[in-house]
């Protein structure tokens, strides 16, 4: 039996490693780097290792692998900071898995030098082991003399992560960055959403001779360039409660029709939007819609359309009035202007302009895996056009609402009852290519006049 160690070593320096890491390097005869991180690796870490132990340098993706092939019995793979913590680790044991899982697939025709009887293959009996090793988390804040038991912790390496909407609803996010999304991107991004007063500290090569902490606004950060190797805190007093459900009363208005508090809750209940959901919000209006929904794509991002230029600018100042920043805001008539928008999870029409079956057809067109959609209309013809399209389109689990709610106003000495049009919620889901059981959790948009 292989016994394997995938061993945390820190930030990747001597006085990093501990005692139980320095071990597991000095007992192992094979030693698996990848090439990442054989690059920022501190060659003192040589007078830790097995003399006589084989150092092999290959790709991330040729880690478990080499695992199998190796014929060593003592194995250290070397992964950076902590292995429980976005770690090369869960690669490693879901790649060893998979392998394992495929030779047992065809053990019937693979049986060779190396296995044994019945197709066994001994080079698949691995124990894993795991050994903490010191997180970039936890040294950075140890340098920056902060605790981190309140902090949002995400990774921006090699993601799509929308740090906007973390910083949008979280007073502290800690955040890794790397690939595309460096710390100067990610600060240039907070910025142009609105968001450059909040407070940045920056922790760059951790652990090295050039390692560097900066503090200051997003607007500041984004001047500076940084490296791959970085770690970011961001802070924002006010950020807003995600949780909280919004009232007429925390929108501006002025003549731009909305829709009204207690349809705009049903309707976005309808949609169950989940925090990582990519949403659409078509006919935008004064953005209350668009504003409930982003507060439910918390991790996310909504992308909402609206040809009013008025209109326009109520949503910019709602959005900074409710501290949701997480709206990319386009103008025009859908769908024009849709193209280059991701693929959405869930989508909702306020108004379609006339375009209802474009629009729909533009967005069936992007979606592999489904969604759902939710119509607002306040006229008979769209209901109308909304039953025929849904079923042309290849629309499931229709449903059309009516609801009617009435206020009470006080008039005088008594309280009136006061009645507001109808209005009609569709429900449905877009399975499409996704197929049977994509319906509610991945399903389809909508379209409306009632405006929001």
């Amino acid at each position: 039996m292989k016994t394997v160690r995938i061993t945390g070593i820190g930030m990747g320096t001597e006085e990093s490693l501990t005692k139980e890491a320095s071990q597991a390097l000095a007992e192992a005869r094979e030693i698996i780097l990848t090439d990442t991180l054989a690059r920022r690796l501190d060659l003192s870490l040589d007078t830790t290792l097995n003399p006589d132990a084989v150092i092999t340098l290959c790709k991330v993706s040729e880690v478990a692998a080499r695992i199998i092939e190796s014929s060593a019995c003592d194995i250290a793979v070397p992964v950076s900071g902590d292995v429980g913590f976005f770690s090369l680790s869960r690669t490693v044991a879901k790649g060893l898995q998979k392998l394992k899982a495929e030779a047992q697939a065809c053990r019937s025709s693979a049986v060779g030098a190396e296995t044994g009887p019945g197709g066994y293959d001994a080079r698949h009996d691995i124990k894993l082991e795991y050994i903490n090793g010191i997180s970039s988390m936890a040294y950075f804040f140890a340098k920056i003399g902060r605790s981190y038991d309140d902090v949002r912790i995400a990774s921006a390496h090699g993601r799509s992560t929308s740090m906007v909407a973390l910083a949008s609803y979280n007073k502290k996010v800690f955040a890794l960055t790397g690939g595309e999304q460096k710390v100067h991107s990610i600060c240039r991004e907070l910025t142009e959403a609105g968001l450059g007063y909040v407070t940045v500290t920056v922790g760059e090569n951790l652990g090295s001779e050039d390692e560097r902490l900066v503090s200051g606004s997003a607007a500041e950060i984004a001047e500076i360039e940084f490296e791959n190797l970085a770690v970011m805190l961001i802070e924002n007093p006010n950020a807003a409660d995600s949780s909280q459900m919004l009232r007429d009363s925390d929108f501006e208005r002025a003549k731009v029709p909305m829709t009204k508090e207690e349809i705009r809750w049903i309707s976005v209940a309808k949609l169950g939007i989940r925090p990582s959901d990519m949403v659409y919000d078509i006919g935008a209006g004064t953005g209350s819609v668009t504003i409930e929904m982003a507060r439910k794509a918390c991790e996310s991002r909504v992308y909402a359309i609206e040809r009013n230029p008025e209109a326009i600018e109520l949503i910019r100042k709602n959005m900074a009035a409710t501290g949701s920043y997480n709206i990319e805001l386009s103008e025009g008539r859908a769908p024009e202007g849709m193209e280059s928008w991701p693929e959405p999870d869930r989508v909702f029409i306020g108004g379609s302009s006339g375009n209802l079956r474009q629009i729909l057809e533009l967005i069936i067109s992007k979606s592999t895996r489904g969604f759902r959609l939710v119509i607002n209309t306040v006229t008979l013809e769209t209901l109308t056009e909304a039953f025929a399209v849904l079923g042309e389109l290849g629309f499931e689990n229709a449903e059309y609402l009516s609801i009617s709610a009435a206020k009470s106003q006080k008039m005088g000495s008594y309280n009136m009852m006061i009645g507001a049009n109808p209005v009609y919620i569709i429900t449905a889901d877009y399975c499409g290519a996704a197929g049977a059981g994509s319906t509610a959790g991945n399903a389809a948009g909508g379209s409306s006049a009632a405006g929001h």
